[in-house]
């Protein structure tokens, strides 16, 4: 399927970091024409917080863990209470974080017995970040009166079993894709999904480095043939320097898809490293995007 119009829209975790930023979020989306697939991040810190947990109940300090588990949950909470005014939909939002603090809850108590943190138990722990952030931004957008589906990424991107660093199989990816993504959008429902996870064959859950939700944007690009991958990050676009160096820095308007390959290995944060041949390949160009300055013309990297 060429799905004509469809474009990718990936927002990072200061973008979907509160209720005023999400809401933020959901005009952006509303007033962006065509099919969409909304890729988002955990809330900013929610991430990391998730590895002190897990690090914490491996060394068996379980109340450290618990302590730091109720502040990201009632975080999430907090902003379904602002956000999701209908009441049947606020009842299922909380009732999907309340699951997802049972399930962390239980993953704490099993990791304090064992009392070892391997690769793909920490991975068992960040795939929350993403889904808790999802859940909350989904029952927004319904309540915001939104078409929206939401999806879990570890049905549609499969990876291999390097945790932490997983790598995705694009032709199994391929194929979930065509059942579960490209139906979505032939019906014009907004296709909403985590970034950064993904899963084994077998389900086990994995991720695919920090910062890569732009990788996963890519990703579902490239799956869904997309017209365009947008970044929308809290920066104006690709910069000639770094702004906390020199503050008069130029933003660029186009830059390639091998300059940009470049910037990235070279430790450029704009965009993750692996975001670019996926889209390279299928050649779709990638905009970055302020969500905080949305009059920004942003910078597009293509061929």
């Amino acid at each position: 399927m060429n799905k004509k119009g469809t474009i990718v829209m990936k927002f990072g975790g200061t973008s979907v970091q509160d209720s005023g930023s999400i809401r933020n979020v959901i005009n952006i989306v509303r007033n962006t024409s065509g099919s969409k697939v909304v890729v988002v991040s955990a809330i900013s810190r929610a991430t990391t917080t998730l590895e002190i947990i897990a690090r914490a109940a491996a060394a068996k300090d379980v109340k450290e863990a618990e302590k730091q588990l109720e502040e990201i949950i009632n975080r999430h909470h907090v902003i379904i209470n602002e956000l999701v005014k209908e009441s049947s939909l606020k009842a299922a939002a909380a009732e999907k974080i309340i699951n997802y603090h049972r399930q962390i809850a239980e993953l704490i108590k099993g990791l304090s017995i064992i009392n070892e943190l391997s690769l793909r138990i920490l991975d068992a722990f960040r795939v929350f970040g993403e889904l808790m952030s999802s859940n909350v931004i989904y029952y927004a957008m319904l309540n915001e009166g939104l078409e929206v589906e939401l999806i879990n990424s570890q049905d549609v991107i499969k990876t291999n079993n390097d945790f932490s660093r997983a790598y995705p199989n694009f032709e199994l990816s391929q194929i979930k894709a065509d059942r579960i993504v490209k139906p979505l959008l032939e019906k014009n429902k907004i296709v909403l999904a985590q970034g950064f996870m993904g899963s084994t064959e077998d389900g086990i859950p994995t991720t695919m480095g920090r910062e890569s939700s732009d990788f996963s944007a890519a990703i579902y690009g490239s799956l869904t043939d997309a017209d365009e991958i947008q970044i929308w990050t809290d920066v104006d676009g690709v910069l000639t320097c770094d702004p906390n160096i020199i503050p008069d820095a130029l933003k660029l308007t186009e830059i390639s898809f091998r300059e940009m390959e470049e910037l990235s290995n070279f430790g450029a944060k704009v965009l993750h490293k692996n975001s670019v041949k996926p889209a390279l390949k299928k050649d779709i160009p990638i905009k970055i995007l302020n969500s905080k300055n949305t009059a920004s013309t942003g910078t597009t990297v293509n061929s």
